[in-house]
């Protein structure tokens, strides 16, 4: 029986380590806002960890980011970490099976799933709820997901360098 090396498991306290950093990033107020607009850094860490890792690693990160993103979002508990958590399966299974993993792609992944949580996050929580809900979107929701897309790569490239970091000379 081969022994596994340490460095190879710490990559999943490393990631958690960097959700924690992101999510304090996130909320740290003043830190990254633009006009009253920040971006949701703990969705495109767990994303990229569903595209570099496999789906159950995508599916817990997920769940876990969308439940920190749910705490600094004020809105229904457990919404966007049941939504990033099938989001994150999707995306993992859609670059196992059909797309090659590069940066370029995972970053229009990335942006795509997060258009798809704007827009159930619309739907579900403003849209039958406030008569100027188009306001909402086109002043909060769509910015704050184009902020947090325009992110993406760096976040992808520090997912990216942890993974590569830790699996060094293992062959995978």
């Amino acid at each position: 029986m081969q022994k596994i090396p340490v460095r190879v498991h710490l990559r999943w306290v490393f990631y958690a380590l960097l959700l924690l950093l992101l999510y304090t990033m996130q909320t740290t107020p003043g830190l990254f806002g633009i006009a009253g607009v920040r971006p949701a850094l703990v969705a495109p860490a767990a994303l990229a960890i569903a595209i570099y890792e496999n789906e159950l690693a995508g599916a817990i990160y997920g769940a876990v980011a969308g439940l920190m993103w749910d705490l600094s979002a004020m809105r229904l508990s457990g919404f966007n970490g049941v939504i990033l958590c099938v989001l994150c399966v999707a995306c993992s299974f859609f670059f196992i099976f059909w797309v090659r993993k590069t940066v370029l792609n995972a970053s229009l992944v990335c942006a795509l799933a997060l258009l798809v949580q704007c827009g159930l996050d619309y739907l579900f929580n403003f849209f039958f709820f406030y008569k100027d809900s188009l306001y909402i979107l086109t002043r909060q929701l769509l910015p704050g997901t184009l902020y947090t897309a325009l992110c993406c790569p760096l976040i992808l490239l520090a997912v990216l360098g942890i993974r590569r970091a830790c699996l060094r000379g293992e062959g995978t």
